[in-house]
């Protein structure tokens, strides 16, 4: 009895050290749905690998699901999610990620449509998901005239699907405005 009792002991605190080792947690029990997500984290278009990272799925900022690590001889090969909802399709889904060495949480700039029991990705093929680049407004990993000009339709009121907001705002001011424009202009010139 009294090693049943210390075994149990034991993996209850191992599970209390495995979610204090998570920056975020999901309540599977609180969700209709679910849909599956195999998905490689990109960082300036290059893949990230070891385990310095973790990646969350997001519906709005309430976290829909947490990314588990799968490595392949030591480097990252992908992480598998159970994505969750309680409305069977529709919901945008989108990505964060945690650099635990330097404790910052980032958005990514990928994004999904929620539908229940969907695959995405798959362990051989996983769904890359990339950091947002600043300047690069259209995601299309390159800083160029393009971005400038996307910013500076976005100021004059035209709507773009592909415009990354969060990529348009150099100046962190929360606004977009031609000061953006002109540190859009003074980065692609550094080049």
């Amino acid at each position: 009895m009294r090693k049943l009792i210390i075994s149990f002991i034991f993996i209850l605190l191992s599970s209390i050290t495995v979610d204090a080792q998570t920056h975020w947690s999901c309540n599977q029990y609180s969700f209709q749905y679910d849909m599956t997500a195999y998905v490689s984290l990109q960082l300036d278009g290059i893949p990230a690998t070891g385990s310095n990272y973790e990646v969350a799925a997001f519906c709005g900022d309430e976290c829909r699901g947490v990314g588990e690590l799968s490595l392949i001889n030591g480097s990252a090969s992908y992480y598998y999610l159970r994505i969750r909802s309680n409305v069977a399709s529709g919901e945008k889904i989108v990505f964060k990620y945690f650099n635990k060495s330097t404790s910052l949480e980032s958005l990514s700039r990928t994004s999904l449509s929620f539908v229940s029991d969907k695959l995405t990705g798959y362990p051989s093929s996983p769904y890359p998901i990339a950091n947002i680049i600043m300047g690069d407004v259209s995601g299309d990993g390159v800083i160029s005239t393009f971005d400038a000009v996307m910013t500076v339709q976005r100021i004059l009121g035209a709507y773009n699907d592909t415009f990354i907001e969060k990529a348009a705002d150099m100046s962190l001011d929360n606004v977009i405005s031609t000061y953006d424009v002109v540190l859009i202009t003074n980065k692609i010139l550094k080049k």
